[in-house]
Formats: structure tokens, C-alpha cells, sequence
């Protein structure tokens, strides 16, 4: 259990078929409760090299939610759902998203259920493995460095064979909380027209305060922006 400010995250994970009782992938994250029998997942902070690649070989796609350290990554997909922004809840968890992208890419037939064991995988995969690692093992000594964006582009785009025009994916940008807050709220904190929060405070006379990450209705309103951002593209 880890407490932020006034909110407390505990990790849940959810198994494929199990959300809405589809067939749905299996899912990572934390649920997020601050207050009592009100809850929203976010996801847990600061896991071990080992912790993340279990979530990949679980065949887990980590969710996108809103933490104070998460991971703003532009994503460009050649498909139907279009490309956007999501908002992971850092940048292990985004890298682990994309591994298992990867995963799958070298084996359609697994969507997210399989691990192919290193002595049956292809060269081009265990390499793959290996830069993802290297990446992750990095991530968790040193912290975010703005070139593992870059970093994991490269690895994105030469596993998947030349960017979301060949393979379905690319990653267009990656930006860390607190540092990418600023960009995120701005021309959008505290606009009625933008939000229910700014509206209620509005309608009451209130000043709207400083954004704040320990308070949960203003993680509420960044969640909410940040979904918007992931539809609208």
C-alpha cells in the first residue's frame, strides 16, 4: 500500500474475461480510494525490473491512468481506434504496454494470453527482450531520463518493423509528471466550459485553486482530460 497526499493506491490485477465478463486482456493496476465506497484505478509506482516483466509475461496490457508520475505517451496507430495520448502510470508501465505490443506482434495467435519461452523465441524477439530489459533495468536505478522516450521509440520501431504505417503502432512522444503538468493544464484548468469541477465552482462563486495531486477531485479532472486527450487523438 502506498499513500500520495490524501488518496492511498493498492494493486489489483485482472485477469482476461473477467471486466464486464468479456474476453477481455488482462489488465494492471491499482485502486485508488479516497473516500469511503468511492473508488477509481490508477497505477502503483515504483515496482522491481522483475514485477514488470511478470506483467508482461502475464500478458497484461497495464491501463492508462493518471498518477503523479505518469507517463504521457503519444501514440500513432494505423487503425480504426486512431492514434492519441495516453497517460500510464509511469514509464515502466508504458514500456511494458508497448513490450507486450511487441510480444504479440512476433506471435498473432497469443492477443496478449502467451510467452514464448527464450529457447523457442527468434533471434529478432530475444533481442527485443533484451533492449526492453535494458530499458526497464535502467528506468528502475536511475529514474525517468528523457532519452528512454527516444529509446523505446527505437525499439517500438525496429521490433515492429517500420512504424505504425507497417505494424499498427509507433510512439510519437513521451512526457513525465510533474515535469509535462504544466502542458497538460494549460488553457484547459479551470475553464466551465472544459470540465464538471470548474463548472460546480463556477455555479458556487468559487475561485478555482492551484491543481493539486493529493486532492481527488482535481485527479478526477486530469483523468477525465486525459481520457478525452486518448479519444480525440
Amino acid at each position: 500500500m502506498q499513500y500520495l497526499g490524501a488518496i492511498r493506491y493498492e494493486r489489483v490485477t485482472e485477469r482476461p474475461g473477467e471486466r464486464n465478463g468479456g474476453p477481455d486482456r488482462a489488465t494492471s493496476g491499482v485502486r485508488c480510494e479516497h473516500a469511503p465506497g468511492a473508488s477509481r484505478k490508477v497505477t502503483l509506482l515504483s515496482q522491481t525490473l522483475e514485477q514488470y516483466e511478470a506483467i508482461v509475461r502475464a500478458g497484461i496490457y497495464p491501463e492508462p491512468y493518471v498518477t503523479p508520475t505518469s507517463a504521457i505517451v503519444g501514440i500513432d496507430v494505423n487503425s480504426m481506434a486512431g492514434s492519441g495520448v495516453r497517460a500510464f502510470g509511469d514509464f515502466g508501465e508504458a514500456t511494458c504496454w508497448f513490450w507486450r505490443v511487441c510480444e504479440d506482434h512476433y506471435d498473432p495467435k497469443a492477443h496478449g494470453a502467451a510467452w514464448t519461452a527464450d529457447e523457442h523465441a527468434p533471434p529478432e524477439l530475444l533481442e527485443t527482450r533484451r533492449r526492453f530489459r535494458t530499458l526497464l533495468t535502467r528506468f528502475v536505478r536511475d529514474g525517468y531520463a528523457p532519452d528512454m522516450g527516444q529509446e523505446l521509440h527505437d525499439i517500438v520501431f525496429d521490433a515492429l518493423g517500420g512504424g505504425w504505417a507497417v505494424a499498427g503502432y509507433e510512439v510519437s512522444g513521451v512526457s513525465i509528471f510533474p515535469d509535462a503538468l504544466d502542458k497538460q493544464l494549460d488553457g484547459w484548468w479551470g475553464d466551465p466550459e472544459e470540465d464538471e469541477y470548474f463548472a460546480t465552482l463556477a455555479a458556487e462563486g468559487k475561485p478555482v485553486p492551484p491543481f493539486d495531486f493529493s486532492n481527488p477531485e482535481h485527479m478526477e479532472a486530469l483523468e477525465r482530460r486525459m481520457e478525452q486527450r486518448m479519444r480525440d487523438g
